[in-house]
Parts: C-alpha cells; sequence; structure tokens
C-alpha cells in the first residue's frame, strides 16, 4: 500500500489509557477543589490571627494545608500531561510518505514496547551506505560524485552524491559510515540490493603524493608523523614534527598525501633518539 506522511498506520486499544485520563482528570478536579478551600481556611485564619483570635500554630498549619494543596493541583496536572501523552501513543502515524513493504504483528495480538509494527519505505531518492578505511576517509567530502554499480542492473551505472561522511568510527574496525544519494529516482532499485561504489579521489585526478620509507612515519595519540629538518647554519638543522596522512602502501615506499611540501627533508633514521626542537648536525647540506 502507498502511505502519506502523517498518515494513521496503526493504533493500540485505547480504552485502558482513557480510562486512566478519565481517573486522572477526576482527581485535579478534587485537587483544585481542596485548593481552593485550602486557600479560603488560610484566608479566615489569617483574619482571626490578625484580630489575635487565632493561635499562630492555627496559622501555620493553614498555610500549610494551603501550600500542599497547590502543590498536589501541580502534580495531578503533569499526571494529566502524562496521560494524555500516553493516549498519544496508541496511534502510530506514517513518519514519511512512501510504501508498506512489511506488516509484522497481526490484528489483536498483543505487543511489547519497541516492537516493529510496520516497515515503510521512502518514496524520495534511494540511498547507499559504505564503510571506508581511515587512511581515505579524509579524501571524501560531502557533495562529491561517485558513481553507483548495482549487481541486479546489469551494465549500468548511476550517478551518486556524498550526503553524509562519518566523523566517528564504527564499532567493528577502523572504518567510517559514508551516506551517498542517487541523484536520480529509479523506480526499479529496490531497498536491500547489493551495490558497489567507486570513489574518484584526488590523487588518482592529479592530486600530488609524495613516497617516503615507511619506517619513516611514526604515530602517537595525536596521529601519524614524520621528523624534517630545517636547516639552520651551515651544516646544522632543527628538528620539526610534520603531523601527515597517508594512503597506499607501494612497492617504492608509503603515500603521504598531506603535511609534507618539495624540499622538505624527513628523518629516515634514528627517529628514536631525536626529539623536536633539537638541532643536529645534517649530511650533504650542500644539496
Amino acid at each position: 500500500d502507498n502511505v502519506n506522511r502523517g498518515q494513521l498506520i496503526a493504533y493500540l486499544d485505547p480504552e485502558a489509557y482513557s480510562i486512566q485520563l478519565q481517573e486522572v482528570q477526576a482527581s485535579l478536579e478534587q485537587a483544585k477543589a481542596s485548593e481552593i478551600n485550602a486557600n479560603a481556611d488560610y484566608g479566615r485564619v489569617k483574619q482571626l490571627y490578625i484580630n489575635r483570635n487565632a493561635s499562630k500554630s492555627d496559622l501555620d498549619a493553614a498555610r500549610a494545608q494551603s501550600e500542599s494543596s497547590k502543590a498536589n493541583v501541580k502534580t495531578m496536572e503533569k499526571k494529566l500531561e502524562s496521560a494524555k501523552l500516553n493516549l498519544s501513543y496508541t496511534k502510530l502515524y506514517s513518519p514519511i510518505s512512501g510504501r508498506i513493504a512489511d506488516v509484522f504483528p497481526n490484528e489483536n495480538e498483543n505487543i511489547n514496547s519497541g516492537q516493529e509494527i510496520v516497515l515503510v519505505i521512502s518514496d524520495s531518492l534511494p540511498k547507499v551506505k559504505v564503510t571506508v578505511p581511515e587512511s581515505l576517509i579524509f579524501l571524501i567530502n560531502k557533495g562529491d560524485i561517485v558513481k553507483i554499480t548495482f549487481d541486479s542492473i546489469k551494465n549500468k551505472s548511476f550517478r551518486g552524491i556524498v550526503t553524509e561522511v562519518g566523523i566517528a568510527a564504527t564499532t567493528k574496525a577502523t572504518t567510517f559510515p559514508v551516506k551517498i544519494i542517487l541523484d536520480e529516482d529509479i523506480k526499479n532499485i529496490r531497498s536491500g540490493l547489493a551495490s558497489e561504489v567507486t570513489f574518484t579521489f584526488r590523487h588518482e585526478a592529479g592530486f600530488k603524493y609524495f613516497i617516503i620509507p615507511p619506517i619513516a612515519i611514526l604515530e602517537d595519540r595525536k596521529g601519524k608523523y614524520v621528523y624534517t629538518v630545517i636547516k639552520d647554519k651551515k651544516d646544522l638543522g632543527k628538528i620539526e614534527r610534520k603531523n601527515v596522512t597517508v594512503g597506499n602502501i607501494r612497492s617504492e615506499g608509503m603515500e603521504v598525501l598531506t603535511g609534507l611540501e618539495n624540499g622538505y627533508k624527513v628523518v629516515i633514521a634514528g627517529m628514536s633518539k631525536i626529539k623536536e626542537g633539537e638541532i643536529v648536525k645534517m649530511e650533504n647540506s650542500g644539496k
């Protein structure tokens, strides 16, 4: 069946919640009546106390009764709100416009809190969710164009747009979720179809990267980094830390995608014996 957003698609038997609401409403009316009487009594005792016809303890008792009645009314008003909310929960409305894919319980069946009732598939553009390893997630940005293919649709690819890029890794591995929406309405695409997403990363489209020995790349709680040497004077140089992001490992070394620039001298030996800011002697300083 087709359903619209806000359409009633299921409901619970509301009788028990309606009775509860009526009971709370009656209790609220009684509490209001008691508050009126308590306020009136407090007013009379207060006047008697002014005329010295009532004791201080009588005045305190009347004031306490008045305040107690007022607090009881507020409590019953909160209970009334809760009862109305519970009654509203007996009706389930579709949060989106779409089609009914499955109905789980049967009519007159008892259900539990949190139980699935109806599966509604949105009529909006299809979405694809993939996970991307940490070495590549920083290359993906919202709005990037990707190519999507489906195993069940042969010899055809579709264009997609990245709509969300995860900022936290999934629990199973150091991968990050990425959500993509197809920018065309495809009638023969169904929820649950296996798909393949092809990203075009910047270094594949002419983005420059550096190749350095993997041993030169260190890592701590702040992330991956390398040590570089900045020439100070003559054959001396100053050690400086450069945070880097890496790509794939190749036969000639590790890709460094960001953090390095042309002309940097990278330390490739003795990294455990140096620290940032230290002055070291440079070999082949004339090159």
